[in-house]
């Protein structure tokens, strides 16, 4: 058995400083790992939160970047009680090949009106893959489309994902607008390679 311990994501913000804490073991369970992982806790750690779990085994490099794909935890590590002659409690950092499509600053720097937290927003947007029936597909093989999105936070935390397609759609025309205006300046700031296509969708009273 292994014993892992996930690092609880800090919070910027007061208003939602308990959210990590709060979601974070129930983001585990219903993750890929879920069903293996037993003995949940909460423990800290030189002042730190973790969530303590056990496996069968020491996480592959699949379940590694599944780990790393969780909104509420940032780190993840094997936890010893002892190791030989020296007593812990000791970490060994556990690492994985998995990197954001884009970078994750994309979703954090935009900034608007009624914008929900953007750590939450990406803990939606695993719970809704982990109840579906894609559970088992990788973000690069999934569309994700927002029926009201707003300032685009939820389809942002997507293409950070890796999302194969993310859409969405507002009634308000100024929201896609500066969304699109948005993307386009941050595109061309962080120098990433991109086009931008306005249309008009016809027959549909758009």
């Amino acid at each position: 058995m292994t014993t892992i311990l996930a690092q609880v994501a800090p919070q910027r913000s007061t208003q939602y400083a308990d959210l990590a804490r709060t979601l974070a073991i129930p983001e585990l369970q219903l993750s890929p790992l879920g069903a293996q992982a037993t003995d949940f806790a909460y423990v800290t750690l030189g002042g730190q939160d973790y969530v303590r779990f056990v496996l069968p085994r020491e996480p592959t490099s699949e379940q590694l970047r599944e780990l790393s794909m969780l909104a509420m935890t940032s780190a993840f590590f094997i936890h010893y009680d002892q190791i030989g002659d020296v007593k812990g409690p000791l970490l060994r950092p556990l690492e994985s090949d998995w990197q954001p499509t884009l970078p994750p600053d994309l979703v954090a720097t935009r900034r608007y009106r009624g914008k929900t937290n953007e750590l939450f927003t990406h803990f939606l947007c695993n719970v809704a893959r982990y109840s579906s029936a894609f559970a088992d597909q990788p973000w690069h093989e999934l569309t994700l489309m927002d029926p009201l999105m707003g300032g685009g936070t939820t389809l942002f935390v997507g293409l950070m994902l890796g999302a194969q397609k993310v859409g969405g759609v507002d009634s308000d025309t100024e929201d896609v607008r500066s969304t699109a205006t948005f993307l386009q300046q941050y595109f061309q700031s962080a120098r990433i390679s991109h086009k931008m296509q306005p249309e008009r969708l016809k027959g549909r009273g758009l």
